[in-house]
């Protein structure tokens, strides 16, 4: 059963990051505001449904100092405040909850590299609750993360490319040291992830996530199709597409998120939320 936990724990560990994408803002940034809504089709036309709404802080230098998150009443329900050190290594970031209370405070060190070697996560009283290491050798990054009390409870390698990407993603059994499952992942030439092809503690394959990618069709800036295999078979495949304006700066300021569903016998692109931002400069 742990096995199969872990093995799962990994497949949306890694969908997320797949999903996640980089936004590197150009132009003297001092402040972004984002609004997110989801939709819902009401009387057969998109009502926008505000979700939530979150603000970000930038330093001269372009270093977020300052987040906070707001809950779609309007609430604050968490901000952050970063601090770095002369290099613009992120040195700690302390939580607070929407009372201004410190809910935790974590703490990392970086070697001459500015490479993290060192994080340390404390809760709101100031108590250790966990402290991982991070080594490194050519290409290869090794984490280990321990309990307040020194047990080991997570250890990962991650191999990366010339150019940073995760092509290899290892993890194993805390307890006897093990290999309990990996990852590999292919890139485009663009660096768009191809594919993550997932394997058990023998390194078989089980699972398959595999992307393409078009680009300026039906209406879309960018289409995305992605098909999710178990043992060889196609489980699920989701198409979606996305529709971006951006500024003078090229930084986007409006981004719908679209999907495609069959609707009525006829596949439909449906709006599945929309994000806002408004940028500040100096």
């Amino acid at each position: 059963m742990k096995k199969r936990i872990t093995i799962v724990v990994a497949v949306i560990i890694f969908c997320i990051a797949v999903a996640a994408q980089s936004d590197v803002l150009t132009g003297p940034v001092s402040m972004v505001e984002k609004w997110v809504y989801k939709t819902e089709i009401r009387f057969g036309e998109v009502a926008e449904i505000w979700d939530s709404h979150s603000t970000k802080k930038y330093d001269i230098e372009g270093n977020v100092i300052e987040e906070a998150q707001y809950s779609s009443s309007g609430a604050l329900t968490e901000r952050t405040v970063h601090s770095y050190d002369s290099n613009f290594c992120k040195t700690e970031s302390v939580y607070y909850t929407g009372w201004g209370v410190i809910d935790r405070r974590i703490e990392r060190q970086f070697d001459s590299a500015g490479r993290e070697i060192q994080i340390e996560v404390y809760d709101g009283n100031g108590r250790l609750t966990y402290r991982s290491f991070v080594e490194y050798e050519g290409n290869l990054k090794r984490s280990r993360t321990y309990e307040a009390d020194g047990t080991l409870s997570l250890a990962i390698d991650e191999e990366t490319d010339s150019f940073g990407n995760a092509v290899r993603w290892v993890s194993y059994d805390e307890d006897t040291g093990n290999l309990e499952s990996v990852i590999r992942f292919t890139y485009a030439s663009d660096r768009k992830v191809l594919s993550n092809l997932m394997y058990n503690e023998d390194e078989e394959l089980i699972a398959e996530l595999r992307y393409s990618y078009s680009y300026d069709e039906d209406g879309m800036d960018e289409i995305t199709t992605s098909d999710f295999y178990i043992g060889g078979t196609l489980y699920k495949s989701t198409t979606t597409g996305t529709v971006v304006e951006t500024d003078s700066f090229g930084n986007w300021t409006e981004t719908r998120n679209y999907k495609q569903e069959e609707r009525f016998g006829q596949p439909e692109w449906l709006l599945s939320d929309i994000e806002r931002r408004s940028i500040t400069y100096r």
